[in-house]
């Protein structure tokens, strides 16, 4: 081959791997904008993230919702049964729950404004006072109105439980289920702490702690149900008409009752000494597994002393209002008073107060001689 047509060939050769790279470049070029699209996509999960940054915001509000245990119908239809559920707490016209308190509180403001004769002025709907000894009737105010009785319930629990002899030192641990109660129910019981049929009676009726006393009914033989279903017996033993059980703690709008019956559980769980003296401890201590944990009276009367009590029990629910029962001495005579749906834990106790005081002037006693802590004066 000559040297001229060597240098030909050389030349296109050259051509030929000069056009390959062109061509591999225009390759990279047309690739380079897919490269490009690739990286466009956070532009969109821009918005995902704006997304999360709102709700981040509103984060706190909802985890406070969400902390709260939802009160739930039950599943057969039962008025106000407390179920559990990390779901937020909705209060609209479609809540059935909202419904039921709603519509309690209005039978209950009903009752207020109901014409009465009497010239004791109470915020309570409904009111019962009786002579313990002889069982006369000294006041009553609307006293059969079936209303929703709150933890005046844990009078009928611990009526059971003291009447099923069931040994008090047997011990039982505090579970998860015994966590179904809702968070604004406070208690100071963990799960896994131990206590025994005695301590949770002690525990449940002083500070009126609800996971105290779903424990008790649990461990009862046969379980919750079967404890349900003997309160609810008990009740027809005791000859009462208007009054019906759900759960044991109180927190269901389906436990109700009258200011005349409970009087009548009252008087039948004075007659056990436990009852008398667990319901009017002013604190507790317990050193548990978990640490020491103190509970204390949910009765301020109790606490600060302001009159001679031998048997109480506090109750509260958005159904039921603030509500009382009080075992005291007035004169010579042993009496027993109720108040249900009172508009205030302090109006409950100036109830109590002004039905005492009307008492006194009856029997000419002075007016006033049960002490009331100095604000409420």
């Amino acid at each position: 081959m000559s040297f001229a047509l060597k240098k030909l060939v050389c030349c296109l050769t050259m051509a030929c791997f000069a056009l390959g790279g062109t061509a591999v470049a225009a390759k990279t070029v047309k690739k380079a904008p897919a490269k490009s699209s690739r990286k466009a996509a956070p532009v969109a999960k821009g918005k995902k993230d704006l997304r999360k940054i709102a709700a981040a915001k509103a984060a706190p509000k909802r985890n406070a919702r969400k902390a709260r245990v939802r009160h739930t119908l039950a599943a057969d239809g039962r008025a106000g049964v407390v179920r559990a559920s990390l779901q937020p707490v909705r209060r609209d016209a479609a809540d059935p729950l909202q419904a039921l308190i709603t519509e309690d509180q209005k039978r209950a403001q009903e009752l207020r404004q109901a014409p009465d004769a009497s010239s004791v002025r109470l915020t309570a709907a409904s009111a019962f006072m009786f002579n313990q000894d002889n069982g006369q009737v000294l006041f009553e105010k609307n006293p059969d109105a079936q209303l929703p009785m709150a933890s005046l319930t844990k009078l009928m629990t611990a009526l059971v439980v003291m009447r099923s002899n069931l040994p008090m030192n047997e011990a039982f641990t505090v579970a998860r289920e015994d966590y179904y109660l809702p968070s604004s129910s406070f208690s100071r019981l963990r799960i896994g702490m131990t206590f025994t049929r005695d301590d949770l009676l002690h525990i449940g009726l002083t500070g009126s702690d609800n996971r105290a006393i779903h424990l008790l009914a649990r461990s009862y033989p046969g379980g919750l149900p079967a404890f349900v279903q003997k309160m609810n017996e008990t009740a027809k033993e005791l000859g009462l008409k208007k009054t019906v059980f759900e759960e044991p703690t109180g927190l269901s709008a389906g436990n109700r009752t009258t200011a005349r019956e409970i009087t009548r559980i009252a008087a039948e769980a004075y007659r056990y000494p436990k009852i008398r003296e667990y319901t009017t401890s002013p604190k507790l201590e317990y050193s548990t597994q978990g640490g020491v944990i103190h509970v204390r009276s949910t009765n301020r009367l109790i606490r600060e002393g302001s009159w001679d009590i031998g048997m109480q029990k506090t109750g509260y629910t958005g159904a039921a209002g603030h509500c009382m029962m009080l075992q005291t001495e007035v004169g010579s005579s042993r009496v027993l008073m109720v108040v249900l749906n009172s508009t205030s834990n302090n109006n409950r106790i100036l109830d109590m107060k002004r039905m005492r005081d009307w008492y006194e002037k009856q029997l000419g006693l002075k007016s006033g001689a049960a002490r009331l802590p100095y604000n409420l004066l």
